[in-house]
């Protein structure tokens, strides 16, 4: 039994700078990990402190474009709820009663906006202040057959300003 236990002894011997050297080549790897993951870290703070800054200049820049939104406070308009609403009018834009102050509205339209124009008139015509003409011009070079070229919507609604 001794000699067993003195072989068993060598091989431990034997093994140990396999051990070593292996231990060496983990310990070398794990560091250039830990290096790696350093790094990484590193690069991770320089982003962070980069979109903080650009976070800065966004909210700068909102708050900019907020002073000037509020100058022109733009509302967007439901086409098709006011295009309910045009259906249904009754015609009742232009003042009846005239008085020593005259409201007179002149619009000139031209044809690449002509298909929204009922729009723009629905609004002067139900605004709460009534003008007391509402004058539309159309140039005989745009509109060269005039209100043939117009949209019917809109000569609907001009037809029930007079009422």
């Amino acid at each position: 039994m001794v000699q067993k236990k003195k072989h068993l002894l060598v091989k431990k011997s034997k093994n140990k700078p396999k051990i070593k050297s292996k231990n060496n080549a983990m310990n070398k790897k794990i560091q250039y990990l830990e290096n790696k993951i350093e790094n990484q870290d590193k690069t991770i703070k320089n982003l962070d402190e980069k979109l903080d800054t650009n976070r800065k200049q966004i909210n700068s820049l909102q708050k900019e474009l907020e002073k000037y939104t509020q100058i022109y406070d733009y509302k967007r308009i439901n086409k098709e709820q006011i295009g309910s609403f045009i259906e249904n009018f009754k015609g009742y834009g232009i003042k009846k009663d005239k008085k020593d102050i005259k409201l007179i509205i002149s619009l000139t339209y031209f044809p690449e906006r002509m298909y929204d124009s009922h729009y723009c008139l629905y609004s002067l015509l139900t605004q709460k202040l009534k003008s007391d003409e509402l004058i539309s011009w159309l140039s005989k070079e745009k509109f060269p057959n005039l209100e043939e070229d117009v949209p019917k919507k809109f000569l609907i609604l001009k037809s029930m300003t007079y009422l």
